[in-house]
C-alpha cells in the first residue's frame, strides 16, 4: 500500500470518531505500528491537518481537513475518485429508510443494468481530473436531475477509465429541502432502462453479424 493510501485511509478513520481514540485502536484498526501511526499524524499536521491529542490521550481530528492532491504522485491521482456511502467505511447520517431505501436500491438497478462496478454510482461526490471530463463527450449529456451523475459514471467506465470509490460519511443537511422529486425519479428509470438495454440489443446484434 502507498504511503497516500496510508495517509488517506487515516483521515477517513479519523472521521468516524467524535471523541478522541487511542493511537493503539487506530493502528490495530490501519494494520500498522505505533511508530507509523505516530510519523503519518506528524505528516498530517505538518500538510495543515488539526489532529489534537498525544501518546496515552488519544487523537480526534478537527473538522474541514481534505488531503492535498501535491500528497499523491502521478500514478496515485485517479482519473475519477468517487465519494461512496455504500462501500465498506461509508454511511449516511439522519436519513430516512425509505430515503435510504431509494438511493440503495437506484445504484444497485443502475449496477446491474449498466454492468459497471460502481456501488454507489448515483452519488454526486466526485472528482474528475481535467483529461477525463474533457474525454467524456459532455456535449451529448442529455440527462437532467441526478440522473447525469449515472450517465457520467456509465461513460467513465465504457471509455476505460481507472474509477476508485473512497468511502465518505453523508449527513443529512439540517437546512432547505432535497430537490428529489418524482419526475427526477422517472428520468433516472426510464434514462437507465434505455441504456441497460441498448447496450444488451447493440451486444446481440454484433454477435449476430459475426456468426
Amino acid at each position: 500500500m502507498s504511503r497516500a493510501q496510508h495517509l488517506l485511509d487515516l483521515i477517513q478513520l479519523l472521521r468516524g470518531y467524535r471523541r478522541p481514540v487511542s493511537g493503539a485502536v487506530l493502528a490495530e484498526a490501519l494494520g500498522i505500528s505505533l511508530r507509523t501511526l505516530y510519523r503519518d499524524i506528524d505528516t498530517l499536521n505538518a500538510q495543515g491537518a488539526q489532529i489534537d491529542g498525544e501518546p496515552g490521550v488519544g487523537y480526534v481530528l478537527r473538522p474541514g481537513f481534505m488531503l492535498p492532491p501535491l500528497m499523491f504522485s502521478e500514478d496515485e491521482i485517479e482519473a475519477i475518485v468517487l465519494g461512496s456511502r455504500w462501500v465498506p467505511g461509508g454511511r449516511v447520517v439522519n436519513w430516512p429508510k425509505s430515503r435510504e431505501f431509494i438511493s440503495r436500491g437506484g445504484s444497485l438497478y443502475s449496477r446491474v443494468l449498466l454492468d459497471v462496478p460502481i456501488r454507489d454510482v448515483t452519488g454526486g461526490y466526485r472528482a474528475f481530473r481535467r483529461e477525463t471530463l474533457e474525454g467524456l463527450g459532455l456535449g451529448e449529456v442529455a440527462s437532467q436531475g441526478y440522473c447525469f451523475q449515472v450517465d457520467l459514471a456509465r461513460r467513465a467506465v465504457k471509455a476505460g477509465y481507472h474509477v476508485v470509490e473512497v468511502p465518505i460519511t453523508f449527513v443529512e443537511r439540517e437546512l432547505g429541502d432535497s430537490k428529489m422529486s418524482r419526475d427526477i425519479l422517472v428520468e433516472a428509470l426510464w434514462r437507465v432502462t434505455t441504456w441497460g438495454v441498448g447496450e444488451r440489443v447493440g451486444r446481440i446484434t454484433g454477435r449476430r453479424k459475426q456468426s
